[in-house]
């Protein structure tokens, strides 16, 4: 788990974080169904978490992001968070395997 202090150090400095990684829309079927990264950089936020590129990120905390409107409406409230369950589909894996698949950040203090 990160501890909270890390996850607010690098929501707080948004240019770092833009740095750490490439985030794509990512279409099926023509429809949007998440982020797709890739790019990540060695020792950013996202690596720790073991996330990889070509993962797609689906939610956060319950919430769809599938447009750049939603990324930014869920960047503006996770400050608030105490917690961030992030489902996303593996770069590796099939369909039916994306929706089960989560990772979370847990903040103390």
């Amino acid at each position: 788990m990160l501890d909270r202090k890390t996850v607010r150090e690098n929501l707080d400095n948004l240019p770092s974080l833009l740095t750490q990684a490439r985030a794509e829309l990512y279409f099926k079927e023509g429809r949007p169904e998440g982020f797709q990264l890739s790019q990540i950089q060695k020792g950013s936020i996202l690596n720790s978490r073991r996330f990889q590129d070509g993962d797609v990120i689906r939610s956060v905390n319950g919430r769809e992001v599938r447009s750049m409107e939603d990324a930014i409406a869920l960047y503006q409230q996770l400050g608030d968070s105490d917690s961030y369950t992030i489902a996303f589909c593996g770069a590796k894996s099939q369909d039916t395997a994306c929706k089960n698949k989560m990772k979370m950040v847990q903040g103390a203090g």
